[in-house]
């Protein structure tokens, strides 16, 4: 948190984006911290940033299907479900994906 410096979670980009253009954007928040608003302001701050280089073409987000809140938060930006795959570490994952233009408009 700004105010007061505190570390309640992380973001990062997994990749630099890949030959398409797609970026993948990951997000951890404290469960302290969680349905304040900080998991928004996180990502439309490093998708704002992700999207002022041409190279960006796609966004992406992934998530486990049963982590509601975070679909939820990806479904306000505009995200679409684009299908399924299974992670290494995490196990099956929602794949949500929303064009870079598409996000310059609602941001």
């Amino acid at each position: 948190m700004k105010e007061s410096a505190q570390i309640i979670g992380s973001t990062s980009f997994h990749a630099a984006p890949d030959k398409d253009g797609m970026v993948e954007i990951g997000l951890g928040i404290h469960r302290n911290f969680h349905n304040q608003g900080y998991g928004y302001e996180a990502l439309k701050g490093m998708w704002s940033w992700a999207c002022k280089h041409q190279e960006v073409k796609t966004l992406r987000y992934t998530v486990s299907a049963d982590n509601a809140a975070s679909v939820a938060l990806v479904r306000k930006f505009g995200f679409i479900h684009v299908g399924q795959q299974i992670d290494d570490i995490d196990g099956p994952e929602e794949v949500y994906e929303l064009s870079a233009q598409e996000f310059k408009g609602i941001s």
